[in-house]
């Protein structure tokens, strides 16, 4: 039942991605093309195009998450879809792993569109910056592992803080203005993730990511504040880890005992 849960979410939300995804790669491509026949003027407005597209794409990420969520389970949808005989934990995980999937589709699809664009306005070789990124990972294959988790992991807790607050907006609480109490309830989760992680110290040390490999060294909020690329606190890690369980459930919670379908 959960592979024909995540059949159905797949084909119930790939339309708009895979049309701005495609969009991005066609204008990128007639970029290149433009710049090297010497169309540069035509080209430098198609630049304009490209930035509205990655907009655009970032856009139709969230509202296919909010819409994934809130259209299939907390409006007159809902009804049918709890009717199901799936658990909540089936309809949660598949639509939480089919947005993961695009939001990754799409992370890839600005890589190399960035690449190619860049590379064609340089002069450069169409595959440099992609030959860079290859040796890096083999020159630094742990960096490179870590940064892959801290990136999986903030995309987990960009995805759960907006199915609370989906949640918490459709437990019959809040009546009127739901955007703005939904814009309020998305930063306030934030905040209190961010207020956890400087108050509640739990291991005081960072991993660093340099040329030379990984090591963990202690943490000075005040010495690296401005270090994030470099320093990645363990501390900042296992609070959102914490979070982003708590949040699954606490929705799970929600969803399963308080939802008021509208």
């Amino acid at each position: 039942m959960f592979s024909k849960l995540l059949k159905h979410e797949f084909k119930n939300t790939y339309k708009e991605t895979l049309f701005v995804s495609s969009g991005i790669m066609i204008v990128s491509l007639l970029i290149s093309v433009l710049f090297k026949t010497g169309f540069i003027r035509i080209a430098s407005f198609l630049l304009l195009s490209l930035v509205a597209l990655y907009i655009m794409a970032g856009a139709v990420i969230i509202i296919n998450i909010v819409k994934s969520f809130h259209t299939k389970m907390f409006t007159d949808e809902g009804y049918l879809t709890m009717t199901l005989p799936v658990s909540v934990d089936g309809l949660l995980l598949s639509k939480i792993i089919v947005n993961l999937v695009w939001i990754l589709a799409t992370g890839i699809v600005f890589i190399l569109s960035l690449g190619l664009t860049i590379n064609t306005i340089l002069g450069g070789n169409e595959l440099f910056i992609f030959k860079g990124i290859i040796t890096v990972i083999r020159d630094n294959p742990a960096g490179s592992i870590i940064y892959i988790i801290y990136f999986a992991i903030s995309l987990l807790s960009f995805v759960l803080t907006l199915v609370l607050t989906l949640a918490i907006l459709n437990i019959g609480k809040i009546k009127k203005y739901k955007l703005l109490f939904g814009i309020g309830i998305y930063y306030g989760l934030n905040f209190v993730l961010q207020l956890a992680s400087t108050i509640f110290v739990i291991i005081p040390y960072a991993i660093s990511v340099s040329a030379n490999g990984v090591s963990l060294e202690e943490f000075d909020y005040s010495d690296n504040f401005f270090s994030g690329l470099t320093f990645m606190s363990m501390n900042t890690l296992i609070v959102s880890i914490a979070g982003i369980i708590g949040f699954y459930f606490l929705s799970r919670y929600l969803i399963k005992n308080k939802l008021e379908l509208m």
